[in-house]
């Protein structure tokens, strides 16, 4: 419902790279390998997997671009080593069948386009793959190893699943590798892991706050409000919908929420509702980059209620950190106060009309003939974002001055 971290950290954290570091630079990536099936096996799999990819540790999630519309992009969540999330948003844009699959990140800083081809062999079927995009200069070495890496594992992973066994060795497209070696996917797994945890390597600043509003409206009425689905579209508009959703490795749902950026791209990100029983509601962020979590608390009061709002998390060290929570609470201050007016002013979220207007919350009943969202492998989709901390640059003449940011990336 919250996600307060993704609207704080951008206006908090102001880092500038040095000016050759500026310019965009190309990213392109490729990979291909050989499949010892018919390429219509290959195809199926890839538009209708028949289970859980890479162990789990890939789900993807169709989301609206309104919280009634039709599924829009499709989210890939990675699920990490340390049980926290990396998230993507991306779009089929072309599907030819059996050969042809073109994909396109629709958030991070600069597009990506991801191209998957399949050609028959006398052996079988090569599936081939090319990312290619512009990334930010102190990026791109980071973004390559990663996005070449995650690339080889899909692929891998996708030979694996087909073929009915490990690979193993440094697989290429003219074989399997050496028998009884470590399997390939594992190894680069672990290589991923391992550039995951370098670019989250700076130090981190914990943060906490609380901010509180009183309200004439009872307890009761604001309850409501506040668990209303979509009230979160109106306290922030740029939160276009939240979709419930189950990821595999946790033991309750997720809200996945579709965020509207600058320049019309789109974000995600996920929370999970840890407790909610009056007077008190807990939600984590799983796609902060540490342990975060918002608690709102009810209280009634002679005449109304007050509403309480704390926030704890973390922060890049650096200038950014220096201003404590002021940025903090201005945000809570804001929101607290967008849901103030919407609470006495009796305003309510629309309801839905294929739900015959009942009760916010109420799931549309499924239309008769309607067929099911087509939800393809994370193998066709762009990898998830990566935070690529931007190199901190003193310009000339300003020794005393440290200006910090932090860019998400599509990688």
């Amino acid at each position: 419902m919250r996600n307060l971290l993704r609207g704080l950290v951008g206006d908090q954290l102001l880092r500038r790279p040095a000016p050759e570091q500026r310019q965009g630079q190309p990213l392109d990536v490729h990979h291909r390998v050989l499949i010892s099936c018919e390429r219509m096996a290959v195809w199926d799999e890839l538009l209708t997997p028949s289970g859980p990819f890479l162990g789990e540790e890939l789900t993807v999630v169709p989301v609206p671009e309104s919280q009634h519309g039709p599924p829009a992009a499709l989210a890939v969540l990675w699920r990490r080593g340390n049980g926290r999330l990396r998230a993507g948003l991306g779009q089929i844009v072309a599907a030819e069948p059996p050969g042809l699959v073109v994909s396109r990140a629709v958030d991070g800083s600069s597009p990506m386009t991801l191209t998957t081809s399949l050609e028959d062999t006398d052996e079988g079927c090569i599936v081939d793959q090319r990312l290619s995009g512009i990334t930010p200069g102190h990026a791109i070495d980071l973004r390559s190893a990663f996005a070449l890496m995650w690339l080889q594992r899909g692929l891998i992973g996708l030979k694996e699943r087909l073929e009915g066994g490990p690979v193993t060795g440094q697989a290429t497209a003219a074989g399997a590798g050496t028998v009884g070696a470590e399997p390939y996917s594992a190894r680069l797994g672990a290589e991923i892991a391992a550039i995951d945890a370098e670019v989250a390597g700076p130090a981190l600043v914990p943060i906490a706050h609380d901010e509180a509003i009183e309200l004439a409206v009872p307890p009761d009425v604001l309850w409501d409000l506040i668990l209303d689905p979509g009230v979160e579209a109106l306290v922030r508009p740029h939160t276009l919908s939240v979709t419930r959703a189950m990821v595999p490795g946790l033991p309750a749902e997720v809200h996945v929420a579709l965020h509207q950026g600058e320049a019309g791209r789109r974000s995600v990100t996920v929370s999970q509702l840890m407790e909610q029983a009056r007077p008190r509601i807990v939600e984590r962020s799983l796609t902060s980059e540490v342990e975060s979590a918002v608690v709102t608390r009810i209280e009634p009061t002679s005449w109304g209620s007050r509403l309480t709002e704390s926030l704890v998390g973390s922060l890049p060290a650096g200038a950014g950190s220096l201003s404590g929570a002021g940025p903090a609470a201005a945000f809570l201050r804001a929101r607290l106060e967008a849901i103030r007016r919407l609470a006495e002013a009796g305003i309510q979220p629309q309801r839905d009309p294929r739900t015959g207007f009942l009760p916010p919350g109420t799931e549309p009943p499924p239309a008769p003939h309607a067929p099911p969202v087509p939800v393809p492998s994370a193998v066709l989709l762009p990898p998830p974002q990566l935070p690529i901390v931007v190199p901190e640059h003193r310009p000339q003449g300003n020794t005393n001055v440290v200006e910090t940011f932090v860019t998400w990336v599509s990688l």
